[in-house]
């Protein structure tokens, strides 16, 4: 369970198979009936969405897989799915349906159960090909990429299984030649790119596209998949980025796909310097926190300003009152020498989690190793209630960290905020484990 360095070279983790929804994830439920300032947000997790739609001054409902403490604070309603409903598409449905009729509110999907739900039409996926040729007529790469039904793949190279509608890395492994495990049909099989991953997340509104940051992905394995997002962070220098080439691809995409609000591109960064197109995501993306995080430390998002609440005025095509981001020729975003973390904490065990007697928020202490002008601050998110039962490779928490500038000790720090909300996982004994 160990995480990847975040500066390191890590492996190609995206999927390509994200379903999406030409309005960016947004369901509208009896028009006649909505608020439109009240919306229901639904997905595995919904809590940075909350709480940045609740910032937006937006009246929240919320269903997500979770219910964790601070989810269910941002919310003004909030209804946890239950294991019948994740397991019927048709009972979720029913009951999404039903609490935005309550609500009045507008259906909000942010990511990971829409796919059950709604099976996509074929309008609306963005093929491989329809991706590829985008990515090249500004001049980047995409891997090869097959169905798995199709049989067909060069000899020489290094292959990812991709499950369909995956999302956050699971249902992605390597193919492993010889063995018994039988690769899905629908399955995509596409070639492996060593690099760093990273993701553009970027706005489209009234006013055209705005490139709002990039940030690198971090992965964590867990068992045979290892390539499960584990979080995001902030880029402490962007340069080496090709801006201009990736706004003029953003804005062929968008007047392709008529798309309004947020949404993200995942790359491979190879050490080439060659820049690897792996996903367009019609929605906003989890890296999206860390981003708002470094826009209002750094003062280019304040007040009652928030990402989603650009999202939902784009999509319902009202203008806000402020830019998202000041404008150049290549609308390269505006600089940050802060560093934002988030880093999702993984149980290594069965266990119950008590995390009531840890500080929700701290600052690193007066003799403690760090090398800027202010120690960091941490943050724990996603905090569940206390007896909470966590299987092995389950999320525990989020760790949150707010840096004024790169340090050195950050690794070591982000370390130690781990090994904190690990140690209130209370191990339960595995009977498959002690045989």
């Amino acid at each position: 369970m160990e995480s990847q360095s975040s500066g390191g070279w890590v492996l190609q983790s995206e999927t390509v198979t994200n379903t999406v929804d030409l309005a960016n994830q947004v369901t509208r439920t009896s028009p006649g009936n909505q608020d439109s300032r009240s919306i229901l947000l639904v997905g595995a997790s919904v809590r940075w969405a909350a709480q940045s739609a609740a910032a937006g001054g937006y009246r929240v409902a919320g269903m997500d897989l979770f219910g964790d403490l601070d989810t269910r604070a941002a919310c003004a309603r909030f209804e946890k799915i239950t294991p019948a409903e994740y397991a019927a598409p048709h009972k979720l449905a029913e009951s999404i349906a039903k609490l935005a009729d309550q609500e009045r509110a507008t259906v909000v999907w942010i990511g990971g159960l829409r796919a059950a739900v709604h099976a996509p039409c074929e309008r609306d996926i963005l093929t491989h090909d329809e991706r590829a040729a985008l990515a090249r007529s500004v001049g980047f790469r995409v891997p090869e990429t097959f169905l798995a039904k199709d049989g067909r793949r060069p000899p020489g190279a290094r292959w990812l299984v991709k499950e369909p509608a995956s999302t956050g890395g699971l249902g992605i492994q390597f193919e492993h030649h010889g063995a018994t495990r039988t690769i899905p049909p629908a399955a995509i099989l596409q070639r492996w790119i060593p690099g760093r991953p990273v993701g553009l997340v970027a706005l489209a509104d009234d006013r055209g596209v705005s490139l709002l940051g990039m940030t690198r992905s971090i992965h964590h394995r867990t068992g045979h998949l290892p390539f499960v997002y584990a979080g995001s962070r902030t880029l402490p220098d962007d340069r080496a980025v090709p801006w201009s080439a990736m706004q003029s691809m953003c804005e062929r995409f968008v007047k392709t796909r008529g798309l309004r609000g947020l949404f993200n591109l995942d790359w491979i960064h190879d050490r080439q310097n060659q820049w690897w197109l792996l996903e367009i995501n019609e929605r906003p993306s989890a890296s999206c926190e860390v981003l708002e995080r470094a826009m209002r430390q750094n003062g280019h998002c304040a007040g009652n300003d928030s990402l989603m609440r650009w999202h939902f005025a784009a999509v319902q095509s009202r203008s806000n009152t402020a830019k998202p981001c000041s404008r150049s020729t290549t609308n390269t975003p505006l600089p940050s020498s802060s560093i934002h973390v988030k880093r999702i904490v993984y149980g290594r065990w069965h266990g119950q989690v008590h995390l009531s007697t840890l500080a929700r928020t701290w600052q690193l202490a007066a003799g403690e190793p760090y090398d800027g002008e202010a120690p960091p601050r941490l943050q724990i998110a996603d905090i569940p209630a206390d007896g909470t039962p966590v299987q092995r490779g389950q999320p525990i928490a989020t760790l949150l960290i707010d840096s004024e500038s790169e340090t050195p000790a950050l690794a070591k720090i982000l370390r130690r905020g781990i090994q904190q909300i690990e140690s209130r996982l209370e191990r339960l004994i595995d009977v498959s484990e002690t045989g």
